[in-house]
């Protein structure tokens, strides 16, 4: 079970007990997965309410634990850039989320997006080198996140 809130087909966040495994419902709650935001009746209040920056923080713990795999001596190039690269994913999501103008915002999810294009390039080195194996649901999580970044990006530019 992933750490972040699980999204179920009805749209509702269900959490996993780590010690019992029980599931409760957290919130009743619609997304809107093309824009990447929680769209609750309630106003967004913190950028983990948004759905990309869930996503992309679970990338990054992922990410970090698979790093823990790497033999030193390939440490010290690929697991520094690929830390420094997946970690500006949620940083820039959340440096995005508090500001107010519509060009600020855009700037700060582009980034977001370029650092995940270049944390899927370390990862792609990784795997051609030998150092990683394939690894298909990160890269589901990568493709769905890349996709909701855009959407995110393409609500913005289309707002007032």
């Amino acid at each position: 079970m992933r750490r972040f809130d699980q999204i179920n087909a009805v749209g509702r966040n269900t959490r996993t007990n780590e010690v019992s495994g029980a599931t409760s419902v957290t919130r009743n709650e619609a997304f809107s997965f093309e824009e990447g935001l929680c769209m609750e009746n309630k106003k967004v209040e913190t950028y983990q309410d948004l759905i990309v920056w869930q996503m992309s923080h679970e990338l990054t713990l992922q990410i970090f634990k698979l790093c823990q795999k790497l033999r030193k001596d390939e440490q010290a190039f690929l697991v520094d850039h690929l830390r420094s690269s997946v970690s500006q994913i949620p940083i820039n999501i959340a440096l995005g989320f508090k500001r107010r103008g519509k060009t600020a915002k855009m700037h700060y999810y582009r980034a977001a997006v370029t650092a995940l294009e270049e944390s899927n390039y370390y990862l792609t080195l990784s795997k051609e080198l030998g150092y990683l194996k394939e690894d298909q649901e990160l890269k589901e999580l990568i493709e769905n996140l890349e996709k909701k970044m855009k959407g995110l990006l393409r609500s913005i530019a289309s707002s007032k």
